[in-house]
């Protein structure tokens, strides 16, 4: 049995999780505030842990072995964490720098265009300007 604190290693995980400590209580069917309290928990209850792991799509086998017994006991099924291999985290920066980079060149392409647009508009301002000079002579 792990002496490891679960309510603090839960905090700890949500606090690293893309969503709000907020939306993930909410979503394990649980209020902020019971979240707070479940943090506080060193024996928190494997049911309640498991409704958070869901939600986190983390299931602390790591940190707790005993819960992969939980999971097997409960029909849960036996769920590895999805650790990622340095080759997949290389894939996933490598898309997000084309993906960086095709909006880069979306934006600098825009920027272009108002370049032009301006670069237009000060001529006709020009000439605008030129027109009511004239017309200022005729009168």
């Amino acid at each position: 049995m792990s002496k490891k604190h679960r309510g603090k290693i839960l905090a700890e995980v949500a606090k690293r999780h893309h969503l709000t400590i907020t939306k993930i209580a909410k979503l394990a069917g649980y209020t902020q505030s019971t979240f707070y309290k479940h943090k506080l928990q060193s024996e928190l209850d494997f049911d309640v842990l498991y409704k958070y792991a869901k939600i986190l799509d983390y299931y602390f086998q790591n940190e707790f072995p005993e819960f992969s017994q939980y999971l097997e006991d409960n029909n849960l099924g036996q769920v590895e964490n999805r650790r990622l291999s340095y080759n997949d985290l290389v894939q996933i920066i490598e898309k997000y720098k084309v993906r960086e980079a095709e909006d880069a060149k979306t934006i600098l392409s825009h920027l272009k265009e108002l370049k032009d647009c301006y670069k237009e508009l000060k001529e006709k301002q020009i000439e605008v300007e030129s027109l009511r000079r004239e017309l200022q002579l005729l009168k």
